[in-house]
């Protein structure tokens, strides 16, 4: 699908001119990789290698937990601890970071000498000027060993062409410990690793994980070298313990040795599976067959062009790069977590098969409702039909639709069930490939079944959420009236009558919170009183405040359902103009983060 979007002054007439352009050209990776200065924050984006929607994000991390940024990666860090396979884009919190790779020469340190100095041993210098990325292709020089590394991708595999000095102490590190918290209070971590030495060219092992994701996250590899390696060590901690091919443990890894000319390249294969060693060894052969590395790249780069020609603008160059880059980033996330034998790992962490072999993942959802899914309604129909289908498989197994679901798995991280908003915008615009009335006791199971952050026998109760039973109330209660309200008009559109009339009328519960002597929603206990003192930009983070990562003004406006409603509430259009216009304008009294 072409859409040709008229955005203010960036489109200027048609954009026929545009066919068979490059669009890849204006992606720039390393956009959203760093603050700006010390008023900024980071997007938590990635530089390295992905395709759209894709298993496998290789990509360079700076430093190993704690330190470490969510994405792995910051631009103002010029060191490099290695390269994983796995990473989050744009989130707040951290995780993934499987199965990292670093190739070294020389004597290879296995850990800091001392742990509040990251990075690790190993790590190297890098400078911006010795560093590329594109879609589908990152490289960097690592200073400190003189070797050129290049990374590609595939759906569920990642491809490495390290060019090594001359050295008879070449080494490619394979880490199983890397970026796993062991220590935070809120976030309990566990883990448990293996690493298998198949032969000489052909590493195999898993780990599995515990911590941001609720339940054990399993993530296997199969790694495949283009030259044996002469000699290797399991190592761990930092203790190397006897050169046996097999190593269990919290903290494994091996060191694989090699002796290397002067501009030698060895190549790295692999495959990564969320449910089996033999899945990740199958995802390998069928998308890596063999070692060319430059069309493995040519057609990952292809890929993110056809998805990036969906979109057609006209612009300044600058323009251009901050909208592909956006775009780029957008088609990053969600994830198919099936292998191509269409194996998945599900909420219940048992292996279930989707006939169409996709199933989505990293539901970002209270982030994304708003704006990632209608644009994915838009021009990623066929997909948008299979987040929907992976959806309604969370909840036949786990009994309701995704909150904010990784690696097939619940965090509960965020409120609301926005799932919802996602299947009825989806079938409202007719996207095929969805079965309405599973879609529909989906929406409506999820609404009903108490879980996590949608205690729903409590919403029906007091017809709000009292800040003494749950905190995040008010941006909650606001929250759950619009994902009512979507229940109610997919119910009116299948004409269940009953249903419609329970869940408009929950969909107006919002007014219970507005309080006309402030002009804000605000916190109510379970007797009805409002909670004082009130600030109206006083910022709520995830917890121990009536507003969820907002304030008061913040979330004044968001109720997109009844427009009309919130109008009424504020004493008529005029009130509620100035309202706006005072929100636009506040110059004095926000000492509070807002």
């Amino acid at each position: 699908m072409k859409i040709t979007l008229l955005i203010l002054s960036l489109l200027l007439g048609s954009c026929s001119f545009i066919y068979g352009h490059d669009f890849t050209q204006y992606v720039n990776p390393f956009i959203g990789t760093g603050a700006v200065d010390q008023y900024s924050h980071a997007g938590n984006n990635f530089p390295g290698a992905t395709l759209p929607f894709g298993f496998v994000q290789l990509s360079p991390d700076n430093k190993d937990y704690p330190d470490n940024p969510c994405s792995g990666y910051d631009y103002n860090n010029k060191t490099i601890v290695g390269f994983s396979h796995t990473h989050l884009s744009g989130t707040g919190v951290e995780d993934l970071f499987d199965v990292m790779l670093m190739p070294a020469i020389g004597d290879i340190k296995q850990a800091n000498t001392n742990p509040e100095n990251a990075p690790s041993g190993y790590s190297s210098n890098i400078t911006h000027d010795q560093e590329k990325a594109k879609p589908g292709y990152y490289q960097v020089n690592l200073l400190d060993y003189k070797i050129n590394v290049e990374l590609t991708a595939t759906e569920h595999a990642g491809f490495h062409r390290y060019t090594f000095p001359k050295s008879s102490e070449s080494h490619i590190l394979i880490d199983m410990n890397h970026s796993i918290p062991k220590t935070i209070d809120w976030l309990p971590c566990r883990m448990i690793a293996q690493i298998k030495i198949i032969d000489s060219v052909t590493v195999e092992g898993y780990r599995i994980t515990t911590g941001w994701v609720k339940g054990y996250r399993r993530v296997y590899f199969r790694a495949e070298f283009s030259k044996p390696f002469k000699s290797f060590a399991m190592i761990n901690g930092t203790e190397k313990i006897a050169s046996q091919q097999l190593a269990n443990g919290e903290c494994v890894k091996t060191l694989l040795d090699f002796n290397t000319a002067e501009g030698e390249q060895i190549f790295v294969k692999v495959g990564l599976s969320a449910t089996s060693n033999e899945n990740a060894h199958l995802n390998l052969r069928t998308e890596l067959p063999g070692w060319d590395f430059d069309k493995t790249c040519r057609e990952a780069e292809n890929k993110w062009e056809n998805e990036l020609r969906k979109i057609m603008v006209k612009g300044t160059k600058e323009q251009m790069e901050i909208f592909y880059t956006a775009m780029y980033h957008a088609f990053t996330q969600p994830n198919n977590i099936a292998d191509v034998n269409g194996d998945y790992p599900a909420t219940d962490m048992t292996t279930k098969n989707a006939p169409d072999k996709q199933h989505y993942s990293t539901f970002s959802l209270w982030d994304t409702y708003r704006a990632a899914h209608p644009l994915y309604a838009l021009i990623q129909q066929e997909r948008t039909a299979s987040f929907v289908n992976s959806m309604i498989r969370q909840k036949k197994t786990f009994g309701f639709l995704p909150i904010w679901q990784l690696w097939g798995l619940e965090n509960y991280c965020m409120i609301g069930n926005h799932a919802i908003p996602v299947i009825v915008d989806a079938v409202n615009k007719n996207i095929q490939g969805i079965d309405i009335e599973e879609a529909y006791e989906a929406v409506k199971a999820s609404s009903l079944v108490d879980h996590p952050y949608s205690p729903f026998t409590v919403w029906e109760k007091f017809g709000y959420i009292p800040e003494d039973i749950l905190s995040q109330s008010v941006s909650i209660t606001l929250e759950m009236a619009f994902d009512d309200w979507c229940v109610a008009q997919f119910a009116k559109k299948l004409g269940k009558t009953d249903d419609y009339i329970r869940f408009i009328k929950r969909a107006n519960f919002y007014k219970n919170l507005y309080d006309k002597q402030t002009n804000f929603f605000r916190a109510k206990d379970k007797n009805g009183n409002w909670l004082s003192p009130f600030n109206p930009f006083k910022y709520g983070d995830n917890g121990n405040s009536p507003y969820t990562e907002a304030n008061a003004w913040q979330y004044l406006f968001h109720v997109p359902q009844d427009v009309n409603g919130l109008i009424g509430l504020m004493g008529g259009p005029n009130a509620f103009i100035a309202k706006l216009d005072s929100f636009f304008s506040i110059t004095a009294g926000m000492s509070e983060k807002n």
